[in-house]
């Protein structure tokens, strides 16, 4: 399941609502689940509010954020995470 498909919208990872530092996600990892899990954000690009607005989510889609499950990294992007309660 992508997190487009997600019906909690609050969930989503889009330029609206961006994946911060220390935040914990789901990764649906696409590469046949290889890396499929929780993870922790621990790398963002640096960009102000305005830069976000800009790139709109489809920019944003195409943006790759670090995570850290403890023992491995991987790199994803925002529409193959939704946020953990």
């Amino acid at each position: 399941m992508t997190t487009n498909a997600d019906p909690q919208n609050n969930r989503l990872i889009t330029s609206q609502h961006p994946a911060v530092l220390g935040e914990k996600v789901a990764f649906d990892d696409p590469d046949d689940a290889v890396s499929t899990g929780l993870y922790e954000v621990v790398g963002v690009p640096a960009l102000d509010p305005n830069e976000l607005e800009a790139l709109g989510n489809a920019g944003y889609s195409d943006l790759v954020l670090d995570l850290s499950n403890g023992s491995s990294f991987v790199e994803a992007y925002p529409g193959d995470l939704r946020r953990v309660a």
